[in-house]
């Protein structure tokens, strides 16, 4: 499994819309042009969406769950960075957010200093910042996909709790693992509840309910964007990167650069 980061490449001309994309799956490759059109021409969809499913999903695969990263994946946003422009400290939360995603150093370091800035914001706050992120292209159809065919779905996320609970309600999503915050007051103290929600835990957690329920790889679906979703879609039989950081090319055998998570449903087709 892996792909080089040279194989997934889309290019658009100066001042047009026209792009070209070399999509690369472990099972065969497939150039599209007007990509960055696709998402919004229905016609075109299922094409490519057929295109995607053979090229990512391997034989006999039958998804029985999705598990599927929050920030620049589920959402468009990295939920940190819109609680820090609530709290004026954006530049610096930004910066950290993205050292950590390309995997410049540790999770665990990143999301501490993180959260020593947001320390103080209030419970009601977090909530309403919540309430106002916005879903990718397609997010909330997929679910609905998974839901009409039996799939599971699970929000696996180093963020906050009461976000990605207030998020995973407008989604539609039931199950949610995320970092549990110590409040004080009503609010952040800036201090982690439990053991952090890194890498390493999404990888774990997937692990613990696919022996909960007797699931093995070719049953699972893996989605994410940054370094600490690796050990996460290592588990999966499909592992997507959706516009995935160059890390994350080594651990994926499918990649959607053209921002359109509906496609992904496609792969649930039995």
């Amino acid at each position: 499994m892996g792909l080089s980061p040279s194989l997934v490449l889309t290019s658009a001309e100066t001042g047009t819309r026209l792009a070209k994309a070399t999509i690369q799956g472990k099972y065969g490759s497939w150039t599209v042009l007007d990509v960055s059109a696709l998402a919004g021409v229905e016609s075109w969809r299922p094409l490519f969406s057929a295109i995607c499913t053979l090229l990512y999903r391997p034989p006999k695969f039958r998804a029985k769950a999705l598990f599927i990263d929050m920030d620049s994946t589920l959402i468009k946003e990295e939920s940190l960075d819109e609680l820090a422009r609530r709290r004026g400290c954006y530049d610096e939360v930004a910066r950290l957010t993205t050292e950590a995603m390309a995997g410049k150093f540790s999770f665990a370091e990143a999301f501490r200093q993180r959260m020593a800035l947001l320390g103080g914001m209030s419970l009601g706050e977090v909530e309403q910042v919540a309430a106002g992120l916005q879903f990718n292209c397609g997010a909330l159809e997929l679910v609905a996909a998974c839901g009409r065919s039996g799939v599971r779905v699970y929000l696996v996320t180093g963020a906050m709790m009461p976000v990605a609970q207030v998020v995973a309600r407008r989604a539609g999503i039931r199950e949610v693992y995320a970092n549990t915050l110590v409040l004080r007051a009503g609010k952040l103290s800036g201090e982690l509840a439990g053991d952090l929600v890194d890498g390493v835990a999404k990888g774990r957690f997937v692990r613990g309910v696919m022996a909960q329920h007797g699931l093995n790889r070719n049953e699972i679906i893996a989605l994410g964007d940054g370094a600490n979703d690796r050990y996460m879609l290592q588990e999966a039989g499909v592992a997507i990167g959706f516009n995935p950081k160059e890390v994350l090319y080594a651990y994926s055998n499918g990649v959607i650069s053209c921002g359109d998570l509906g496609l992904v449903q496609w792969l649930l087709t039995r």
